[in-house]
Parts: C-alpha cells; structure tokens; sequence
C-alpha cells in the first residue's frame, strides 16, 4: 500500500473521530450599519481583541476596512494607503511576523481579466484595534502579487489562513453556461510569503517577481451535492478554526465543515470518495451570503450577507 494512501486513511479515522460537534440552527446575532458596510463581501475575526469583527464591502468601496463588535456595533474605519483594490472579496486574521495580522483578498476576477491578483497584509497593532477613535489611515505590512501557474486565471471569493502561517485560496467557478465545476484550493507556503514582504516590502516602487501558489486539492460540489438551485455550489467565503483542524466553506445555499487539518494532508479531495471528511451544514440561508468567520475559540460560526434593505444581519450558529 502506497504511504499517501495509508495518510488518507489516517485522516479519514481522525475526521470521522471529529464529527462529533452538533451544529445548533442559526440565530440572528447582530445587524450591520448600512452607512458604512453596505456590501458586505469578507468578516473575520480579530485575534488581537478578541470579541471584535473585521469587515469589507465587495469592489468599488476604495481601500476601506470595518471594525465592529460581534453584534455589528461601534463601526470604526480603516483607510489603507497605497493603490486601490480592484475587486476585494474576502478577509482573514492569522499569524504573521512580530503577531498576528488581517488578510485582505484583493481576488475577485469574474471576468477572467485580471492575471496578477493581491492579498493586502495589515498588522494587527494597538491602535488598529482601538475603537475609541471613529477612523484611523494606516500602512499595510506588505502586498502579495501572485499568478496562478499555468497561466491560469479564476475568480476567489475565499481566502483562509492556517494558525502554522500557511495561506489558502479557493475558487468559485462557473462556465458561460451556468454549469459549476469543482473549486480548485491553492496554497501559499508560510516561509514563501514572508520572504516575499521581506524583500519587497509594501512600499517599494521596484516591481517584484509574483509568486505562484500551487495546486493542492480541490472541492467537488457537483459530484456529490446536488441542490434545488444549482448556484448553491459556488464558494463565496470560508474560514479555518482556531485549532487549524476544521475548515468551514461558505456557499449560496449552506455551509461544508470539512474536518481535516490542511497542513497535514498532501492532496486534499473533497469529493464522493472522500465522504467521511465533511458534512454539510444546512443553515437559514441568507440572500447572498458572502462572509463567514468562526469565533475566537471555535465553539461557533458567524456569517452574513451582502444584502439586506436597511441592515445586513449577522447570524450565528453554535456547537454542542
């Protein structure tokens, strides 16, 4: 027997030992202020104050970030200097270097236009998390510009960060035609980025070499998952748990908590013949739900939507 297939079937016993978390239904949490975030595309929560939301509003809001409290009160601004973001879609916080930090994913391509594509890093100082103050203009830490290899282009609307440094991107992916494909996972190595912003830090005017994440896996909706609506099998944002060993992805109709630690795993196939990996989470549906985070400890998720008249609501779903 081959050793990746005898990893597989340790990480298959270990997920299926991992299942036993209960999902509770969601419960609405809080509401966010339409004068500030009124496309909600990204929420993330802050590792440096625990308790408090990071949030962006999908392309054309400029280089703007949101801070709130979990139930979506006490909206502080952060304007981030340098060049604009074309297509922000998603957040994430994770480790960085000298603490932890709030990943930006400048990756929306639904056009299929863009080839080099960002991840804008802030650091997560005092006074970014001050709240006291309604606005605050910083610097970020470093850019990443990447391409995908093989002159690929995708549109991402998932950006997740691994507690070891690591960072992964997921795609959403659809045809001319309405017909979904399977979302591809890349993944961009700790010690790859951080020599990255090391050599050429945010605000260097040299143009940088980009970096190409590589290919380690893929999600296939469509094989094994076939809803009333077939949009449901889009990926609009996902998160990894504290704990780094369950990953949650959001989707138009619910939500697949995959119980695998990605840094562990060479290739990671989420498809029919990987059944025992994940479960689907039926959630009260949000019109264009586009965000998801879990809480600081990994006992719950938070997730809302883009749409909403007056307020966009923030639910919550808990674990017992």
């Amino acid at each position: 027997m081959k050793i990746t297939s005898i990893l597989s079937i340790l990480l298959i016993l270990t997920a299926s030992q991992a299942l036993a978390c209960k999902w509770q239904p969601a419960t609405t949490w809080g509401s966010l202020k339409k004068k500030y975030i009124r496309e909600a595309s990204g929420v993330a929560s802050s590792k440096a104050k625990p308790g408090f939301l990071y949030h962006i509003n999908d392309h054309g809001d400029g280089n703007k970030v949101f801070i709130t409290n979990q139930k979506g009160k006490k909206t502080k601004v952060i304007n981030i200097s340098g060049k604009n973001f074309k297509d922000q879609e998603d957040l994430a916080t994770g480790p960085c270097p000298g603490g932890s930090c709030l990943f930006i994913a400048d990756t929306g391509n639904n056009a299929l236009k863009r080839k080099v594509l960002n991840i804008i890093i802030l650091k997560e100082t005092s006074e970014l998390v001050d709240l006291k103050k309604d606005s605050e203009t910083v610097a970020p830490l470093g850019v990443i510009k990447f391409k995908y290899p093989k002159k690929g282009r995708h549109d991402s609307e998932t950006l997740m960060v691994h507690p070891n440094g690591d960072i992964y991107i997921v795609t959403k992916v659809e045809n001319a035609k309405r017909t979904y494909l399977p979302s591809q996972i890349y993944r961009i190595k700790k010690k790859v980025w951080h020599d990255y912003i090391a050599k050429a830090p945010a605000t260097a005017k040299k143009k940088k070499k980009k970096i190409k994440p590589e290919l380690v896996g893929y999600v296939n909706l469509p094989e094994f998952y076939n809803p009333k609506k077939p949009r449901n099998h889009l990926i609009t944002s996902g998160d990894i748990s504290p704990d780094g060993k369950k990953v949650l992805l959001l989707t138009y109709g619910f939500v697949i908590e995959i119980n695998l630690d990605l840094s562990k795993a060479t290739q990671i196939k989420i498809d029919k013949n990987n059944r025992k990996l994940f479960n689907i989470i039926n959630i009260k549906a949000l019109r264009h739900q586009e965000a998801i985070t879990f809480s600081e400890n990994g006992s719950s998720f938070l997730y809302n939507t883009e749409a909403g008249k007056k307020k966009a609501r923030i639910m919550k779903v808990t674990c017992k």
